[in-house]
């Protein structure tokens, strides 16, 4: 192979590696920032009633580990019950936007 050629064909490689691996970056980027909104979200409207240590009860149970594989609860459920309340714990549709409930829930899958 020229040496034109190898120059090429690694400038190939490379571009391809870039497009192929930086969505994986950035992908994971806009997790940790969800997640980051999430937890403030968390800690204004969810931390009153509720805790996020294993086992702890406050006015609500914790949510440590809510949306962990086992632990019976599906993501969609969770959304429900944030978006219309359950029992005693309030309805939050209307005080949260779709995208808050989104980083929230991102956050508690980091529980």
């Amino acid at each position: 192979m020229k040496p034109r050629a190898r120059v090429y064909l690694h400038i190939a490689f490379f571009t391809w590696l870039v497009v192929v691996i930086s969505p994986l970056f950035a992908s994971s980027a806009s997790r940790q920032a969800s997640g980051d909104r999430g937890a403030a979200i968390f800690r204004k409207s969810c931390s009153v009633c509720h805790s996020i240590r294993s086992g702890e009860t406050k006015v609500g149970p914790s949510l440590y580990g809510v949306l962990r594989e086992g632990s019976g609860h599906s993501e969609e459920a969770v959304r429900q019950v944030i978006a219309d309340g359950k029992g005693t714990m309030p309805a939050f549709k209307e005080k949260l936007e779709p995208l808050e409930i989104d980083d929230l829930l991102e956050y508690l899958r980091t529980l």
